[in-house]
């Protein structure tokens, strides 16, 4: 009796250890591989569960940050005044894109860019079209700094953040010469 129940306790650890998890685990992450030591030509890779997928190819080394679970951030550079942050997700259906990259909430995905042709500081929702003027970058709130005309996200990305509440907290300059410009409250209105 003592011995069938140990082959019966036994017998059912081994199926319950050999079964398949049910529990799907998920895996994205996103790096380069470069081919030479000067980073001049280097691969960007999206892997998603252990699928590997060439995002860029053959491109100058770039910085590559995790925004959260979702969104990746890469920086490229483009020359001067050029810059490009690519926000790689899961899937290429919810890949977004700037050239005017100021500062992006974690939590919310709220991305706060400059927009040169209409000389303005705008927010949206990363994959949204939907787009929240914060304010014109020649307003009164700007007088004490010099905009950099060509490229005013650069003035701005450098120190600026979002708090724990999801404020969009705006600074101009860099560690020399620093100002906060203001706080915006909530600035995509979620």
């Amino acid at each position: 009796m003592k011995i069938s129940f140990f082959l019966l306790n036994l017998w059912g650890l081994f199926f319950l250890f050999s079964q398949p998890s049910l529990a799907k685990i998920e895996t994205f992450k996103v790096y380069q591989q470069c081919h030479d030591d000067s980073e001049f030509h280097c691969d960007v890779i999206r892997e998603v569960d252990g699928k590997k997928e060439i995002y860029f190819k053959d491109v100058r080394g770039s910085q590559i940050v995790q925004v959260n679970q979702d969104y990746f951030q890469m920086k490229s550079s483009c020359g001067n005044p050029c810059q490009v942050t690519n926000f790689i997700s899961r899937n290429n259906k919810q890949d977004d894109i700037t050239d005017e990259f100021v500062a992006i909430d974690p939590k919310t995905n709220c991305l706060v860019e400059t927009d040169t042709r209409k000389y303005k500081l705008i927010a949206r929702q990363l994959k949204s079209k939907k787009v929240l003027t914060l304010a014109k970058l020649n307003s009164n709130i700007f007088n004490k700094v010099d905009i950099y005309t060509q490229a005013p996200y650069r003035d701005f990305q450098r120190k600026s953040y979002f708090d724990a509440q999801g404020n969009l907290v705006l600074i101009f300059g860099s560690d020399e010469d620093e100002k906060l410009i203001q706080n915006f409250a909530n600035p995509c209105k979620l």
